[in-house]
């Protein structure tokens, strides 16, 4: 009787093994697309500044002295002092803005909700350099 039991048992465990489909269907991923998510809206190069070269195009350089302390105030504050944004990102939880300042970007972010600004940050592009505190000499 133990010989059928185990002779059973053996003949489940085999059989349960070979019915068994491991066999899943790939997932098929899909190469990335190219998106353009920034446009400027106007052209910064006019045609006879072309022959110039870029370097020795003049932007107005706006004054964002005191933007730090704009830190955990309401992000419609920094609009009405400061204009609107060069590029804004939103995201579910948070947005991203920036501020173009001739060699310095100044980015923003806040919470989508309350909108209050999180984090202000002063990058220079050139020297790579992070500010706590805007500086007119720093970004020139």
């Amino acid at each position: 009787m133990m010989s059928k039991i185990l002779l059973l048992i053996s003949i489940l465990f085999i059989v349960s093994c070979e019915t068994t489909s491991h066999k899943k269907k790939q997932k098929i991923i899909k190469e990335p697309k190219k998106e353009i998510i920034y446009t400027p809206s106007e052209e910064l190069i006019s045609e006879e500044n072309k022959e110039e070269g870029v370097d020795n195009i003049m932007m107005p350089l706006k004054d964002f002295t005191g933007i730090e302390d704009f830190k955990f105030k309401n992000l419609h504050s920094l609009k009405i002092e400061y204009g609107d944004f060069n590029f804004s990102k939103l995201e579910i939880n948070y947005e991203f803005h920036r501020y173009n300042a001739n060699k310095c970007r100044i980015f923003i972010q806040n919470n989508t909700d309350d909108k209050k600004i999180i984090q202000i940050t002063i990058f220079n592009l050139e020297n790579r350099n992070i500010y706590k505190k805007y500086s007119k000499v720093n970004c020139e």
